[in-house]
């Protein structure tokens, strides 16, 4: 019997490794992860990149921990070891696609609509209102923003930056 999932630490850059040993040992893993697509020159790559950064879930089968390559620990709180619940790992695992792929991109773009006031959360138009004009593909959107009395402008901003206002 597998005990609870717990947060392990990893070194920096080490996720993959650290998945990769971990499975190795036949110690069940997580590593959520996303993927975005960038450009290499004139092609479009898709590089993939964990959705928490320095972290991974595990499920200890009675292996040291720490001793395993590209894991600095387990998180702790105080003496604690952090344990993480069922639930929030099913969840995670909902959220991919068939490619095991959590789309943050479609978790945003699902909850707005053309025509909804949204909120700039981040970046340089942080805090600013307008209303939703265009979803511009997958990644940017168009937001129509009052600057000045009854003028309207259009900025095109990240979908990932948008909430309901």
């Amino acid at each position: 019997m597998l005990g609870p999932w717990i947060l392990l630490q990893t070194r920096a850059s080490c996720e993959w490794q650290a998945l990769r040993n971990l499975t190795t040992l036949n110690i069940t893993a997580y590593l959520p992860h996303c993927a975005e697509v960038r450009r290499r020159g004139w092609r479009k790559q898709a590089e993939y990149y964990p959705l928490f950064p320095g972290y991974i879930f595990a499920k200890p089968n009675g292996f040291a921990i720490p001793s395993i390559i590209g894991i600095s620990g387990p998180v702790m709180f105080g003496s604690r070891v952090a344990h993480v619940e069922d639930e929030l790992i099913e969840e995670l695992r909902r959220r991919q696609n068939a490619a095991g792929i959590i789309d943050l991109s479609a978790e945003c773009l699902a909850s707005v609509k053309v025509g909804d006031q949204v909120r700039i959360e981040s970046g340089p138009l942080a805090g600013f209102v307008g209303e939703l004009a265009r979803l511009n593909g997958k990644e940017r959107a168009w937001v129509l923003i009052k600057f000045a009395e009854e003028r309207m402008t259009r900025v095109e901003v990240s979908a990932h930056d948008l909430r309901l206002a």
